[in-house]
């Protein structure tokens, strides 16, 4: 038998579950693969470099996406020329940036909404479970 705290646990780890297979399914819609394990890489590598970029630091290094991500530097290197070949990253000498071009035309598609109302939604169930 589940007592409340169990219980209350139970429900705010089921929200975000819900929360994150919502923002997963929805960014992948915007990748070419639609195998999560194909496009998991891919997302980390762009989430990475996206943070980098958000903080206003250098270009971000291979072994820099690889010590955060976990991801060997030779597969890092293999999804950042498809990164690069689909325009979502621009590689430099010094590193990896994000391409504004890229971001700019996906400000208001379809997929990035609906990872805003998920993340939105289990924001509000989450405090209402506080109360």
């Amino acid at each position: 038998m589940r007592t409340p705290e169990l219980e209350a646990r139970h429900r705010a780890s089921a929200v975000i579950a819900q929360m994150y297979l919502r923002t997963m399914r929805a960014m992948m819609g915007d990748f070419a693969l639609n195998n999560i394990a194909a496009t998991l890489p891919e997302l980390l590598i762009a989430m990475v470099v996206r943070l980098n970029d958000d903080r206003g630091d250098p270009p971000v290094s291979i072994s820099e996406i690889n010590r955060i991500t976990g991801i060997s530097r030779q597969t890092v290197r293999r999804h950042i020329a498809r990164l690069v070949a689909r325009g979502v990253v621009i590689r430099e000498d010094d590193g990896i940036l994000g391409n504004d071009a890229y971001l700019f035309e996906r400000i208001d598609a379809p997929y990035f909404k609906e990872i805003v109302r998920a993340v939105l939604e289990a924001a509000d169930q989450l405090r209402a479970m506080q109360k």
